[in-house]
This record gives C-alpha cells, sequence and structure tokens, in this order.
C-alpha cells in the first residue's frame, strides 16, 4: 500500500473523477521512477518519472515526466512531460504546467505552455492563459482573449458525409466524382 500525502492541495487529494480511489496508483513528490511503469488503474504522479506512463485509466501528473504518457484521461496540475501525450478522451493542461510533445486526445483544454503538434478528434480549447508553439488539427476550436498561438490550423468536418460541399466548389471540379465500374 502506497501511502497517500496530506500535504498536497486539495485538487490533488480529489478523486479522478468516475473513479474509486483504492484503483488510484499514487507515486509520491520524493520518489523518481527511472523506467516504463505500466498501470490498469488510475495513476498519480507527484514526483519525477524518467519513462513512459501506459494506463488504461485516467492520468494525473503534479511532478515531471520525461517520456510518453497514455491514458483514458490525462490531467497535468503544476506538471511537466516532456514527450508525447495519448489520451482515449480529454487532456487538461493548467496554467502552471507545460507540455514539451505532441498531444493526440478526443478533447484538450489548455491553460498553460504547449510546445509540439495537437490532434484532436473532437475540440481545443486555449484559455486566456494558453500559449501554443506548434500545429493544430481539430473539429471545433475556442480560444480566449489572451491565449497566444503560433503554427498552422486544420479544421476538419465532423465526418467527412456531412461535409458540405457547395455548387461553387462542384462546378470547380474540387468535389471528386463517384465512378462506377
Amino acid at each position: 500500500d502506497t501511502p497517500v500525502r496530506r500535504d498536497v492541495p486539495s485538487p490533488a487529494a480529489a478523486p479522478i473523477a468516475g473513479s474509486a480511489r483504492k484503483d488510484t496508483s499514487v507515486l509520491t513528490s520524493d520518489l523518481t521512477i527511472i523506467g516504463r511503469i505500466e498501470a490498469r488503474g488510475n495513476v498519480e504522479l507527484n514526483g519525477a518519472l524518467e519513462g513512459d506512463l501506459v494506463t488504461q485509466g485516467d492520468v494525473r501528473i503534479f511532478g515531471k515526466v520525461t517520456g510518453n504518457v497514455s491514458g483514458q484521461n490525462v490531467t497535468l496540475l503544476s506538471g511537466t512531460v516532456h514527450g508525447n501525450i495519448a489520451a482515449a478522451e480529454r487532456v487538461q493542461v493548467d496554467a502552471q504546467s507545460a507540455v514539451v510533445g505532441d498531444i493526440s486526445a478526443g478533447d484538450l483544454t489548455a491553460c498553460g505552455r504547449l510546445e509540439g503538434d495537437l490532434k484532436l478528434k473532437n475540440s481545443v480549447t486555449f484559455e486566456g492563459t494558453a500559449l501554443l508553439l506548434g500545429n493544430v488539427e481539430t473539429k471545433v476550436l475556442a480560444v480566449r482573449e489572451g491565449a497566444q498561438l503560433c503554427g498552422n490550423l486544420q479544421m476538419t468536418a465532423a465526418r467527412e458525409d456531412e461535409a458540405i460541399s457547395s455548387p461553387e466548389k462542384s462546378r470547380q471540379g474540387s468535389a471528386s466524382p463517384k465512378t462506377e465500374a
């Protein structure tokens, strides 16, 4: 049994949404791990990891990761990741956090510093404190006043079969005709 830190600010003490606390492995701030971490449940990292973190559950990072991170949801709270992040659902990066690497997820809410390319299946929100140095591919984009973005943006259609083809585009031949043999 890993002891739970009681001196961590209240967000760390709160259980990960939709999860039971007993399913969360807590790595304390005085711990440094060199190597890969694999888990089935949720992981809360308060220390340092030099290696990849892979889990089927949620990840909360208060410490520093030098390696790739993947999980259901990934949340950085005063955390740093030097590596790529892949989340099946959502990534959240608070104003005191930084990511140097690419992010792929369903949705992203960014308040901190991001250096890398972002590929979102659904949406991305840049809050007023966000800084992005990289490219974005998403369906829905929200940028709050004060956010700083440097890179290219590619908006994808909700679904290819829902993409609207204007009569002007059809006349220009941009819509590829279907051919039958």
